[in-house]
Formats: structure tokens, sequence, C-alpha cells
């Protein structure tokens, strides 16, 4: 299991702050090997203008996430694109998943090996109504 530090809850709870202080500091495009150079001296100057009771509180949700698992909202935050854009992901209800996921892969995968000579393999996992883990492959 990862350990996470309080850097790690500054940069995910911060994040915009700290792209828009990197993009100041750095006057180049995210990505950018400049833009690279800066993030970690961005990420310390917000970090410094942080309250004790704010510090107090990351520290502890560092400490929380290292022995449990992450909040669902952080697990699925982002995604980087080629461009390094933050993407929203969506979610679809677990009775959707459940009832048309199955059938829907299927599709994709048969399609995919027509059309393209393709083999693909997905698995899917999602939580049932009872609320435990179900996964289909």
């Amino acid at each position: 299991m990862r350990k996470f530090t309080y850097f790690d809850v500054v940069s995910a709870m911060r994040r915009k702050e700290i792209h828009r202080q990197t993009l100041k500091l750095s006057q180049s495009p995210s990505g950018s090997k400049s833009y690279l150079r800066c993030y970690s001296r961005a990420r310390c100057q917000v970090e410094q203008k942080l309250s004790e009771s704010k510090r107090q509180k990351y520290r502890a949700m560092a400490k929380a996430w290292s022995e449990k698992k992450l909040p669902p909202k952080v697990q699925r935050r982002y995604v980087h694109g080629n461009n390094s854009r933050v993407l929203e992901l969506t979610y679809f209800s677990t009775s959707m998943m459940a009832k048309r996921g199955p059938k829907a892969i299927k599709e994709f995968t048969s399609s995919a090996y027509k059309q393209f000579g393709m083999r693909v393999v997905v698995l899917a996992s999602f939580l049932d109504d009872g609320g435990r883990p179900a996964i289909t492959l």
C-alpha cells in the first residue's frame, strides 16, 4: 500500500492553484520542460501560504489516505490526456452497469475483432446494489 505524504495531499487539494502558479512562474504551456521544472517551486509557494490549521488538516488527511483507501472523489478526479489537460471522468450508475455493461463490452470487443482483427480484453469493475465490488470480463 502506498504511503501518502503531506505534499501529496497539498498537490491533490490545491491542484488548480498550483497549476496557475506554475504557469505564472514558467511562462510556458503546461507539460513543457519549463513548466515541469517550475512545478515543485510553485507547490512550495502555495504550501507556504497555507494557514497552520490547513497544514494540520492536510497532515491528518495524508495519514488517513495512507491507512485507508483514497476517497472516491480523489480516486476519480482526473485523467491526463496527451496534452496534459484535466478531464473529468463520467461514471454510470451501478444498475446500468450491471444490466447493460457486459452486453456492451461483448459488442465492442466483437466489433473490434471483426473490423480491425484486434483482440480486446476489458476488465470492468463496479459496486453492486449491496455496495460489494462486482467484476465482469
